[in-house]
């Protein structure tokens, strides 16, 4: 299903208020006039579920946008779009901290967010050196052109194709499958994803550390704190996942966004794009 989440405007004589899904922003009118950003998201077919898990569209409006990036336990491939030309092809690796992007007027990213098996089912290559970090790719197919001159579904069902045709020969009860879709259930322990898998704690260690260049442990983490995303942007600023404490989970989200709950739950400014785009879950 497709969900399009764009900027409606109230205005008053001083304000504007913006909403962004059911997520609310108060700014100048004259401001809010020029600066529709709008973001799009696609889920993917079923075959595609265990490795993708959307694709998506940004377009900053007319006016530049800045934003924090948070951790999330994916990875993407970014496509940078400008006129009807592709400017880049760019794959981001898995975060750790937040990091700041900058998107200027022109600008269309268009984008696959992958799950940890598309790493090697996909892709077929370690993500560990673009930890924290990105890779413009030099090379890729030829086909990727088209995607200029596409709408956002006839991109996304173009990079449907390109990905079924990539996709190597799994089975789903195969040991890192299971290892890498136990991982992404919040609440799990290193053991909890072992006993699932039948893998050692070394060997997952092992695994993670060359595939995703982090261990298992600090993963989920960050699973852990994504999950809590629902819960603060509806201004619940209390743990609602189990071995949480409040100190924790303070110390928890601050670790992976550099601020405490009640600054994501504020997002002044549309700082955290994942809090401005976010849908009722």
């Amino acid at each position: 299903l497709l969900r399009i989440l764009r900027l409606k405007l109230l205005l008053n004589n001083k304000f504007a208020l913006i909403m962004i899904g059911d997520v609310s922003l108060l700014v100048h009118p004259f401001f809010a006039l020029f600066n529709l950003m709008e973001y799009k998201e696609l889920s993917p077919d079923e075959k595609l579920l265990p490795f993708v898990k959307c694709f998506w569209q940004y377009n900053p409006g007319s006016v530049g946008q800045v934003h924090a990036i948070l951790p999330n336990g994916c990875f993407e491939l970014f496509f940078i779009l400008v006129g009807d030309r592709l400017e880049s092809v760019v794959l981001s690796g898995l975060r750790t901290r937040p990091y700041q992007v900058e998107i200027p007027v022109g600008v269309e990213v268009f984008a696959v967010r992958f799950l940890l098996p598309a790493s090697e089912f996909l892709l077929q290559r370690s993500i560990a050196g673009v930890l924290d970090g990105s890779e413009q790719l030099q090379t890729f197919p030829t086909e990727y052109h088209h995607l200029a001159v596409m709408t956002f579904p006839q991109r996304t069902a173009f990079m449907s194709d390109m990905l079924h045709q990539m996709l190597g020969a799994f089975h789903p009860e195969d040991a890192k499958m299971k290892l890498m879709q136990a991982a992404y259930l919040p609440g799990q322990t290193v053991a909890d994803v072992a006993e699932y898998s039948g893998l050692s704690c070394r060997t997952i260690n092992r695994y993670f550390a060359c595939q995703f260049g982090l261990p298992l442990k600090r993963f989920l983490s960050i699973v852990r704190f994504r999950s809590t995303f629902p819960s603060i942007g509806s201004g619940v600023l209390w743990p609602d996942v189990e071995c949480y404490d409040q100190s924790h989970f303070i110390r928890e989200v601050k670790a992976f966004s550099g601020v405490p709950p009640k600054t994501l739950y504020k997002n002044i400014d549309g700082r955290f794009l994942q809090f401005s785009v976010r849908k009722k879950e």
